[in-house]
């Protein structure tokens, strides 16, 4: 959700700049935006699950209070790093001379800086919860 308007101005421009441009815009173009929707959507929801399965196995049997700031960020970082850096692996695999790696590496990189603030973040909001609020909490 947090990367939702980027998602949408990067499928506008998609939409406007990769198309040809000898045709006006249409529902072409429209459905150029919705599919760069549904890859940002899967590639969120890969991401998401990713970090949510490797926090539960790591940080099992802790309470959200005791959670460590740092190990959240960290399991935030692999969580969104990983669907990029896996499709990336794939796509070299398939086609050794695309992608260009820098930037691609560069981009793995921001993902997963971008998943380890929104895994610091999350955890930050938790906390500030009130104490009988979180699901499993003692009451």
């Amino acid at each position: 959700m947090a990367l939702l308007p980027i998602g949408v101005a990067f499928g506008f421009y998609n939409a406007w700049t990769a198309a040809p441009p000898d045709f006006h815009f249409t529902a072409q173009r429209l459905r150029m935006v919705e599919y760069t929707l549904l890859i940002w959507t899967i590639w969120g929801a890969i991401s998401g699950a990713v970090f949510a399965i490797i926090l539960s196995v790591a940080e099992r049997r802790r309470p959200v209070a005791e959670l460590s700031m740092i190990r959240t960020i960290l399991w935030g970082v692999v969580g969104s790093g990983s669907a990029p850096a896996v499709f990336l692996t794939i796509a070299m695999l398939n086609e050794p001379r695309w992608p260009p790696i820098l930037p691609s590496l560069i981009f793995v990189a921001i993902t997963a800086i971008v998943g380890g603030v929104l895994a610091g973040g999350s955890l930050a909001l938790a906390r500030r919860a009130p104490q009988g609020s979180l699901p499993g909490a003692a009451a």
